[in-house]
């Protein structure tokens, strides 16, 4: 189309041009013929017939001019007209085309808006997602149920799930009260819940000991040597009264029994004291 459209142009240039010269070719050869004629018509004119053709011969070299630059700025003003034309359509053109291009953009906006404006109406629809709005809310007050919910759904289709602070400490005490029962949810997928070993980093290594235990001691002597002063290494030293019967422990998870401990001669009276 833009082709066939400058090739008109062209054509429609050339035929104003073409008709626009041979006009004044034309004019230019009957002003040539007539001067001819005057010339070979015989000199026995008076002098004051001399001064009159010399005075139309200049008058008439005055309009040739005129014609000329009359025709040529009539050609120019031709070419103008052509070309504005010729700008104005590639200018309606482009203009043509970006609102195409915004048409289909606007469209394209339309459906996202339809689309949003669905899924927002399912959103406020949804009992569901109003729950779990609710339950963030809960979680974000300190609530530990809503907190242990959201740790699950976190973790619920992640290849390593991670346990906060909270969760970890709450699972140790399932396990401490029921092992059994929090054994039988793990391995059920019940819940997510963290292994005995990541438990057992939490609460770090312990023995066992009954009584002032290795580590107790370690955590004294430690202490005693940092005291600056010999008056900070003097204490006061408090007694609880409390009742100890007898009974065996048997843990199965340590595979240890506990309570066979040798409390020393209860019956046998003596002068010195046995904290000493």
């Amino acid at each position: 189309r833009k082709e066939n459209g400058q090739t008109q142009g062209r054509k429609r240039r050339r035929s104003t041009c073409g008709s626009v010269f041979g006009a004044v070719e034309g004019a230019t050869a009957d002003r040539e013929e007539s001067e001819r004629t005057r010339v070979s018509e015989p000199a026995s004119f008076s002098s004051e017939s001399d001064e009159r053709q010399e005075l139309v011969i200049e008058a008439t070299a005055e309009m040739r001019a005129g014609n000329v630059l009359h025709v040529d700025k009539a050609c120019e003003t031709t070419l103008n007209i052509v070309n504005v034309l010729n700008d104005a359509k590639k200018t309606e053109h482009r203009l043509k085309m970006k609102i195409k291009r915004q048409q289909d953009a606007l469209q394209k906006l339309q459906e996202q808006h339809d689309i949003m404006r669905q899924r927002l109406r399912e959103y406020d629809e949804s009992k569901e997602i109003q729950g779990f709005v609710e339950l963030l809310k809960s979680a974000d007050e300190g609530d530990k149920k809503a907190f242990f919910i959201i740790n699950q759904v976190c973790n619920f289709g992640s290849k390593k799930p991670k346990y906060d602070e909270i969760i970890l400490r709450e699972c140790v005490l399932w396990k401490a009260c029921s092992s059994k029962g929090y054994e039988h949810v793990r391995t059920r997928n019940l819940f997510k819940l963290p292994c005995r070993a990541t438990l057992q980093n939490y609460v770090g290594q312990s023995t066992g000991e009954i009584g002032v235990t290795t580590l107790i001691k370690e955590r004294l002597r430690v202490e005693y040597e940092a005291l600056s002063t010999e008056q900070e290494a003097f204490c006061s030293l408090i007694i609880d009264e409390m009742a100890i019967d007898q009974k065996v422990i048997y843990d199965r998870q340590v595979d240890k029994i506990f309570g066979l401990v040798d409390m020393g001669a209860a019956d046998e009276t003596t002068s010195i004291p046995l904290v000493a």
